[in-house]
């Protein structure tokens, strides 16, 4: 997986591209110029301790696994976690992911449709 690493990189995607939240996940996105699908996750200290921030970023990391193949490739996407992450399930925090990405218009159908039409 294409990743996110330095600061600059996520500047830009917060500063230039779009977000839409939900009570478990904000979802950052911005096109990028033929630098494939890349994705960066944050959780701010705000949401707990060293174990609480980890466990949320490793629930966006798999909820983003499972939606990969369904995201364009020529996006920047950033996945920062809120305080409700950590306390969420795997399924709820992937729903969550899912939804968002419905909303911004990114998420092709998955297996059985044609992944070249976007979901509505």
């Amino acid at each position: 997986m294409g990743r996110l690493r330095s600061r600059g990189e996520f500047d830009k995607v917060f500063s230039s591209g779009k977000y839409f939240a939900h009570p478990l996940v904000v979802l950052h996105l911005v096109r990028n110029e033929g630098a494939g699908r890349r994705v960066g996750f944050t959780v701010s200290r705000r949401v707990g301790t060293a174990v609480k921030r980890n466990r949320a970023k490793r629930l966006l990391r798999e909820a983003y696994r499972s939606l990969v193949d369904r995201l364009p490739e020529d996006m920047d996407l950033v996945l920062v976690g809120r305080q409700t992450t950590p306390q969420s399930s795997a399924a709820e925090v992937t729903s969550a992911l899912e939804e968002l990405a419905r909303r911004a218009g990114i998420l092709t159908r998955g297996v059985g449709g044609d992944a070249s039409q976007p979901s509505k």
